[in-house]
């Protein structure tokens, strides 16, 4: 990165490192952070498309079926990223976000994605509310992470 801001990815774990009396300056490869997130983002979208698709089918149906609503999630996840790309470079032509790389972007648009269908599950009766609300919890408090971390200047990894 070219700038000195901090550019926080996952600043809640930083956060709680931070309020431990830990270093808080933790590298954003950080591989159980992006894999326990990117495979929530999975499940949240899988569940959400299995719900809207699968829930007025018996049980015996909605299991059978699965495979290829994972296979509609994961190609359905190829035609976001090449529609984000298109959408970046739009944004980048009207002079928008022109400092920050692509999977910058494309991670806050996926985001953005999860956390309205998290919130569409959130809204439901099932047990599937409970994985909507976590979901948007953690966000939130990312959020809230970042901003601390930022204003006290207590991580300087994110600005390398």
């Amino acid at each position: 990165m070219q700038g000195s801001e901090p550019q926080f990815y996952f600043a809640l774990p930083r956060f709680i490192a931070h309020l431990r009396g830990r270093n808080s300056s933790r590298t954003e490869n950080n591989w159980l952070e992006a894999n326990l997130v990117g495979g929530t983002m999975h499940a949240i979208v899988f569940l959400f498309t299995a719900r809207l698709l699968l829930s007025q089918l018996p049980v015996w149906q909605q299991v059978l079926l699965s495979v290829p609503v994972i296979l509609l999630v994961l190609l359905a996840w190829v035609l976001f990223f090449l529609l984000s790309l298109q959408l970046i470079k739009l944004l980048r032509a009207a002079g928008l976000f022109r400092a920050l790389p692509n999977f910058r972007l494309q991670s806050v648009l996926a985001g953005a994605g999860v956390t309205a269908l998290a919130w569409q599950l959130a809204l439901t009766g099932s047990s599937l509310r409970v994985l909507g609300l976590v979901w948007i919890a953690a966000v939130v408090l990312n959020l809230f992470a970042a901003a601390f971390l930022a204003a006290t200047h207590a991580d300087s990894s994110a600005a390398d």
